[in-house]
This record gives structure tokens, sequence and C-alpha cells, in this order.
């Protein structure tokens, strides 16, 4: 991911610098943790470089309308502190660090339109939540079919952009299973995403399979239904690696069910 990082601020003409860090060993539960601090985690990281910068922007993960901070909002993967991050963040300022979240003021749809067109983005733009997950990614930088990458590819498909970013997307696996693809998405993303996608569909005049609504009801939605409340069960779980259901659902295998099946062993 570095490489990449490093391969980008060159083509745009600025200065790169690397920090790693052992921050997610404190985490008792990494994933419900990450969801609740990954944003005050990436703050610590312009801390130890703070001599070389004076300004922090973190981009909102939601628009201003879908912000709630009132409640711990559950979503498909947990509960999620990016809710929270509009009030929570510009306190990590300091008299040497100012911290700002930007981008509230946008819909996600919004944001890949201001730059569909910027040719950097179309040839590092970097998304997926699989390749931290140690999966091979191949030439792609993503895999173009977990819930991040459905999310951003439908907004470029909403928008007619999505062909601009054959380079790091695959498009045409998109495009060629679109009902399957956006049913998965629309059973699992967030409610304020899948608005956003379809208002911006609706008005660039792009088509909505209705196999897509199918797929939500009859596959993914009762999956999702499913692992939530049985998800916890080790025999089921075994069951459900042994007769490769999640291959056939999902097209792969992630870091988390072979580790699992390597303490099994």
């Amino acid at each position: 991911m570095f490489s990449r990082t490093k391969s980008l601020a060159k083509s745009l003409s600025l200065d790169c610098v690397g920090c790693w860090s052992n921050i997610y060993t404190f985490y008792k539960f990494p994933y419900m943790a990450y969801n609740y601090l990954f944003a005050s985690t990436y703050a610590a990281s312009p801390y130890a470089i703070q001599k070389l910068i004076g300004v922090y922007h973190h981009n909102s993960g939601y628009a201003i309308e879908d912000i709630d901070a009132s409640k711990n909002t559950y979503t498909q993967s947990g509960y999620d502190g990016s809710f929270m991050d509009l009030f929570a963040l510009p306190r990590f300022s300091s008299e040497n660090l100012t911290t700002y979240v930007t981008g509230s003021d946008k819909s996600r749809v919004e944001k890949e339109e201001a730059f569909a067109d910027f040719e950097a983005a179309q040839k590092f733009l970097s998304v997926c939540g699989e390749e931290y997950g140690g999966k091979d990614l191949g030439e792609k930088f993503n895999c173009s079919v977990c819930k991040k990458c459905l999310r951003t590819m439908s907004g470029f498909y909403a928008l007619g952009k999505l062909d601009n970013f054959r380079e790091v997307f695959d498009v045409d696996g998109y495009k060629k299973y679109l009902g399957r693809r956006l049913g998965k998405w629309f059973a699992y993303d967030h409610g304020g995403f899948v608005r956003d996608f379809k208002t911006y569909a609706k008005r660039n005049g792009v088509k909505i399979p209705f196999s897509a609504y199918l797929w939500k009801w009859c596959v993914y939605s009762p999956y999702h239904f499913l692992v939530r409340h049985l998800r916890n069960s080790k025999f089921v779980r075994k069951l459900y690696y042994k007769f490769n259901i999640d291959i056939l659902i999902h097209g792969y295998r992630n870091s988390v069910a072979d580790k699992f099946l390597k303490e099994e062993k």
C-alpha cells in the first residue's frame, strides 16, 4: 500500500512520509475496536510527525444528514464510530496541529463525482477492504466484490463514470453480474449510501435491474439474517467453511476464515 502511495505522491509532485504502528496489537476485539477507533488511530500518525505538518484533514464517512451521535449506531459490521467523527476528531487539535473533519457537506456519490475525471484517482484509487485481509488482488488494487468496492463502483456506475476506473476495478465483471453485485450491496450497506446511489442513478437515467432486488431479498438479506444469528456457533461455522458456502456466495475466502480453519486443525 505504501509503495502505491509513494507513486501517487510522485505523480502529484508531493512529499510522502510513512508511519508504522503497533496500535492494532492492543485491541482485544480487533474488528469491533477498529470500527470504533479507526479515525482516532489515523489521527495518531500526524501527531508522530507534527513538526512536518500543521493541519490534518480526515474525510467524513457520512453526509451531515446521516450523522447521529445520540446513540451507538449499529451496522451490519458492528457499531460504527464514524457517525460521531464530525464531533470527536476536532478535539484532537493542539497548539501545533489542527484536525479537521471535511466533506460532511457532500454525499458519497457527490464526492465521487468531484474526482471521477481526476487522472491520479483513476490510476491509484484504493478502497478495498479485502487487501488488508491478505487477499491476492492480482494486478488490480481492489477486489471489486467486497462491500467497500461495490459501494464505490456503484457510485461511479450511477454517474456513468465507471469505465474511467478500469485500471483499479474489475469493471467488466461488475457489469456482467450487475444484478447480483447490486443485490449484494443493497442488502449489506448503510441505507444512506444506497439512497444516494438510487438518486443519482435516476437523475442520470441509469437503470437498476429488477434482478438486483431479487438477489437482495431472496439471497443476501436472508443470508445476513442467518449470519447475525449463527455466526457465534463453531459447529455452524465449520459446516459453512467445509461446504465452501462463503465461496459460493462471495466468490472468495478471506483471512478470517483461514484463521478459523487453522485454529480448528
